[in-house]
């Protein structure tokens, strides 16, 4: 008798652990309204026009419409590392987020003019994900490509 008491009570304990498993859920930290502030960092591969390419720094302070649209406004500095050239675009970005998850590809456009040795339109598409980690953070990783036109007084070797 003793061993069926333990045996139900091992069940029944079992039982509650599973019922109260089941009512803990993840939250989930999709993007929220609101002003949002990204700092991107960024490397390009490949070859440009003058077999150089830059290291990127961007900045970009945005109004994220809804949990998919975000529009915002940004500026950086592009490097060109064997020359010393370098641009500071000023671009206009607009977002959207595919999924209203914690977890999401996204779409992304950044347009609009550089400055300094490299004057010219500035366009930079790019698709990528984005990792919501908690209320106001999140990390992105994304693939893009950077148009830059150019207008340059001085000679890129």
């Amino acid at each position: 008798m003793r061993k069926i008491k333990l045996i139900a009570l091992l069940l029944f304990t079992a039982f509650i652990m599973t019922a109260r498993a089941q009512r803990v859920s993840f939250k989930n930290y999709s993007p929220k309204q609101g002003i949002k502030c990204f700092i991107e960092l960024g490397y390009a591969l490949g070859e440009s026009m003058y077999s150089e390419v830059p290291i990127s720094f961007l900045a970009v302070l945005g109004y994220q419409i809804n949990t998919q649209w975000l529009v915002g406004i940004g500026s950086g500095y592009n490097f060109f590392t064997s020359s010393g050239t370098y641009g500071i675009p000023f671009f206009g970005d607009v977002r959207f987020n595919l999924l209203n998850k914690s977890t999401s590809p996204f779409i992304e456009t950044k347009a609009g003019y550089s400055t300094a040795d490299l004057k010219g339109f500035y366009c930079s598409p790019s698709i990528g994900c984005r990792f919501g980690s908690c209320d106001n953070t999140a990390f992105t990783i994304s693939v893009g490509y950077e148009l830059q036109t150019l207008k340059s007084s001085t000679a890129i070797n």
